[in-house]
């Protein structure tokens, strides 16, 4: 939805990078964009840093090493039935970060949207965020970062330090502190709360 979204507003003068792991979408978002040039869908999971590993999708679209052995993958409840059966998907994924893909290309807007793996995007791109200072807009979640042994808390923080400043996404309400941010992240297995990270000097 958002490549489109974004795509028809940049026109043909701008560029989308879309990141999907996933083989099936990777291959749907390349036949349903093949006619718009400035769209460019990249197979491949924004990570940490470049390493291959297999993974599977843990309940909604989360990504993790695939350990037949891991309790969360022996759970019969991480397929939701209302989701589709590809959610079952187990494939080999290639992860690349955020420096790598954007090593020769200045960036102005970058979505994250990953499932509690926002840190290591966030940590496989600081050379980006520093060069080119980006406007974010990244979901925060308790539960979900959980999964990846982190906290909003710790992924704010890291931004902070690189002259971030929090805004509702809905609003131009600006969060007065990364406390009072994490204090509107609702709580629930799946609930996320959508930020707006505008770095400093930019205005909302």
């Amino acid at each position: 939805v958002y490549t489109g979204i974004f795509a028809e507003r940049l026109g043909v003068n701008g560029h989308v990078y879309a990141v999907e792991p996933g083989p099936k979408l990777a291959e749907s978002l390349k036949q349903t964009f093949k006619d718009v040039p400035q769209v460019h869908v990249l197979q491949c999971a924004a990570g940490r840093q470049n390493e291959i590993g297999d993974v599977f999708h843990y309940r909604n679209w989360s990504l993790l090493p695939l350990n037949k052995e891991d309790s969360r993958y022996k759970d019969k409840q991480h397929i939701i039935e209302s989701q589709d059966h590809s959610m079952k998907e187990e494939f080999l994924c290639d992860y690349k970060t955020l420096d790598w893909i954007f090593e020769r290309t200045p960036v102005q807007f970058i979505k994250i949207d990953v499932d509690g793996a926002e840190a290591d995007v966030i940590c496989g791109g600081l050379k980006v965020l520093k060069r080119d200072q980006p406007l974010l807009r990244v979901e925060l979640s308790v539960t979900l970062a959980e999964m990846y042994q982190e906290t909003p808390q710790h992924l704010c923080a890291e931004l902070h330090v690189l002259g971030y400043r929090f805004f509702a996404d809905q609003e131009p309400v600006e969060y007065k502190s990364i406390d009072d941010l994490c204090t509107h992240i609702p709580v629930g297995e799946f609930s996320s709360l959508d930020c707006i990270c505008v770095p400093r000097g930019l205005q909302r």
